[in-house]
């Protein structure tokens, strides 16, 4: 999902995939809101993962995990169908409107 939405490393990662993935996939303000939350925090336990901590604080519940596993689903899907660049214009496109 990072590499569908995001080109490039530099700056805060964790908030333009977020960003992205809520522009993309949300359909009103507060469903959007809800998406930001929900990656950006889904992106945090992963980075505390893939840099071993002894301990995840609040690991998202089931069903975060599944709202999020159809997030990832609708973004890799769009991409795989389209492009990966059409992914990131469409994000763009959607996060102005």
């Amino acid at each position: 999902m990072e590499a569908l939405l995001v080109s490039s490393n530099q700056g805060e990662f964790n908030f333009r995939v977020s960003t992205m993935a809520a522009a993309f996939t949300g359909k009103t303000k507060d469903e959007k809101k809800e998406i930001f939350q929900l990656v950006r925090r889904a992106y945090d336990i992963r980075s505390k993962v893939a840099h071993c901590a002894k301990e995840i604080k609040k690991p998202l519940e089931g069903n975060e995990i599944e709202k999020l596993g159809k997030i990832v689903h609708e973004i890799m899907l769009f991409g795989f169908t389209n492009g990966i660049d059409k992914v990131r214009e469409e994000a763009f496109n959607r996060l102005l409107n």
